[in-house]
């Protein structure tokens, strides 16, 4: 399982627990955060699909690769405060599967009126909603790099 205590990000207080014992430990320390926890089943997949939405338009896509031996985009070394990053992997929206662009805009409109990355896993061929950020990052150079007039729409929707 996978156990996440809400209203963090960078994946801080994101954790696996492979057995009752560790989902225990886990939930312990994070309910001294939160009153609720959201817990998912844990699916291993290469990559997470991250599509950035606003005001109903795909902005980007990308595929967040996950570092070979790690279990999230994300990851701590062992023992250490060091995270290790997967490559980002950007594509022009109209390239990527048009199922996981209308996925993403579906989970979009029930939380909508802002910008969102909705971060996805295919499982056997069909795209599945992991969560929608409300805080998605977008580097200089990763998530943009396909889509130059980002930016400009983001700009647009702040200043309308």
């Amino acid at each position: 399982m996978v156990i996440k205590a809400p209203y963090t990000s960078f994946s801080r207080f994101v954790e696996k627990a492979a057995c009752e014992t560790s989902f225990r430990d886990v939930a312990k320390r994070y309910f001294k955060r939160s009153d609720v926890l959201a817990v998912q089943k844990f699916t291993p997949t290469a990559f997470d699909w991250r599509v950035g939405v606003l005001n109903d338009e795909v902005l980007y896509v990308c595929k967040y690769m996950i570092p070979k031996g790690k279990w999230k985009h994300g990851a701590k070394l062992r023992g250490k405060p060091t995270v290790i990053w997967g490559r980002t992997v950007s594509l022009k929206k109209q390239n990527a599967p048009r199922r996981v662009r209308e996925v993403a805009l579906e989970a979009y409109k029930v939380v909508e009126k802002g910008l969102y990355g909705v971060d996805i896993k295919e499982i056997e061929g069909e795209p599945v909603v992991v969560e929608v950020n409300d805080n998605p990052s977008i580097y200089a150079g990763y998530e943009d790099l396909r889509e130059k007039d980002l930016y400009a729409k983001i700009i647009n929707h702040l200043t309308q």
